[in-house]
């Protein structure tokens, strides 16, 4: 069997981007987003949506998912100021009619394939924090700080002045 360069198969293309008009400003969307933006994406929606307990909440998910695709797939322009106050931006981007004009004209297969992904992420995250191995993982982690605080006040009771202190507090407490 005879060997066939993909290059021959497939050379190389872009998907046009489209252009729609909203509020008398042109808007180009991008029809494919390359592997790695969509990556890109995905982790910056993920990075953004997870709270200190390392779950995700749902609300939060799909306004950061959102928002990151207006990023990703427009000339839309949200500064990162703009997005200390996602909510803000998300509210704009439903009032106005601009998230719906612009996933209209998405191919449907393009933004289905990233909700998948992106909530299939999510889960993994949230299954592996609540694992055996995630717990460990925090417990360690946990640890490690204790430790280095422990380390801290040794070295800060090498001072006499401290181990005065210490005693001091010890002799009131009873």
């Amino acid at each position: 069997m005879a060997k066939i360069s993909l290059n021959k198969l497939a050379p190389i293309k872009r998907a046009e981007n489209k252009s729609i008009t909203i509020q008398e400003q042109e808007v180009s969307i991008v029809q494919y987003l390359p592997s790695e933006e969509k990556g890109k994406l995905i982790q910056a929606v993920l990075d953004s949506a997870i709270d200190a307990t390392g779950f995700y909440s749902p609300i939060r998910l799909d306004i950061m998912f959102h928002i990151e695709v207006i990023r990703y797939y427009t000339n839309i322009s949200i500064t990162e100021k703009m997005m200390e106050e996602p909510n803000k931006v998300y509210d704009l981007l439903i009032l106005n009619g601009i998230l719906d004009k612009v996933l209209a004209e998405i191919p449907e297969d393009e933004y289905e394939t990233l909700v998948a992904t992106v909530e299939e992420c999510a889960d993994q995250v949230s299954n592996y924090a609540t694992s055996f191995a995630g717990t460990l993982n925090a417990a360690q982690s946990d640890f490690s700080i204790t430790s280095d605080n422990i380390n801290k006040m040794m070295e800060t009771l090498h001072d006499p002045e401290a181990i005065g202190l210490v005693q001091d507090v010890l002799q009131k407490l009873g």
